[in-house]
């Protein structure tokens, strides 16, 4: 028969130690926090590529729409063709620096002494509307360095990039526009958007 010591020592032997009890919190507590961590860093990575997708998918949205003969009713309740696009900037608003825009088209041509100018879109009458964007999603940065619009005119979906550095895309063949995630500089949360000049072709940089 056993004693009572060595029933009680058995006993000890199939339980746990509070040190093996610590060691087992510590391990789990260890792989909660790594999967916090990559379920975040997934997480912002998903709503960047969401963003991305959707600024192009808007843009190419907007050719469409041009392309289609899709027309808005101006002040004075006739139908008017307008052009449709982008307005691009960097910003810490909540719009993110992305912005809807579309205006008037002005299917006029004046002469300027030296050749005839057609009119087209005119920023004058220019309407902005929010595009929706995560709320920490921002502009970082465009090169060449600006605020710009871009718009698609009537009837064929001409792209056209006007801004207060329009000019300095004489150098460049594209537009690079850089979304993040965040107030960091972490180049894990950007996603680089190429946008080409003369088409409005877009593209996620690799």
């Amino acid at each position: 028969m056993f004693s009572c010591s060595q029933a009680d020592r058995g006993l000890r032997r199939n339980g746990f130690t509070l040190v093996e009890m610590l060691i087992v919190v510590f391990i789990v507590g260890l792989l909660a926090i790594m999967s916090i961590g990559s379920y975040t860093h997934y997480r912002k990575g998903a709503l960047l590529n969401l963003a991305a997708d959707n600024l192009i998918s808007t843009l190419y949205q907007a050719r469409q729409e041009v392309k289609s003969g899709k027309t808005d009713v101006g002040s004075n309740g006739d139908e008017i063709a307008t052009c449709r696009g982008l307005s691009l900037s960097v910003t810490s608003e909540e719009s993110g620096g992305v912005l809807v825009a579309k205006t008037e088209f002005v299917s006029k041509k004046s002469f300027d002494g030296l050749k005839w100018v057609s009119q087209g879109c005119t920023n004058d009458s220019l309407l902005e509307s929010a595009i929706a964007l995560d709320d920490l999603v921002r502009v970082k940065s465009i090169e060449p360095a600006g605020s710009y619009i871009l718009l698609f005119e009537p009837p064929e979906g001409e792209f056209v990039i006007t801004g207060s550095d329009a000019n300095n895309l004489d150098s460049f063949s594209e537009l690079k526009v850089v979304l993040k995630y965040g107030e960091g500089d972490d180049d894990d949360y950007t996603r680089k958007i190429l946008i080409n000049k003369k088409t409005g072709n877009a593209t996620i940089a690799k």
